[in-house]
């Protein structure tokens, strides 16, 4: 009687697990570096388009914008979890 199945039908399973397991890390690895900002982003310089100086407000005025604009939760401190 015939083979119903060539004899490298043997090793598909062996094949098709080590690929289960190999081609995911490859995928993610590649996605990680290839969409990372340290290769997207080489030689980005987004153009300002009026020359601003902050030393105005931040430092004649004493402006603290990145914590005062930025976030309406920048100064609340969870002073109810330890307060004992």
């Amino acid at each position: 009687m015939a083979q119903p199945f060539p004899r490298w039908f043997n090793k598909l399973p062996l094949v098709s697990a080590v690929a289960g397991l190999v081609l995911p890390v490859v995928a993610t690895a590649g996605i990680w570096y290839y969409g990372s900002p340290k290769f997207t982003d080489v030689g980005y310089r987004p153009v300002q388009p009026v020359p601003y100086s902050h030393k105005l407000h931040v430092g004649d005025m004493g402006m603290d914008w990145l914590n005062r604009f930025v976030s309406p939760f920048c100064d609340w401190q969870p002073y109810f979890i330890f307060d004992r």
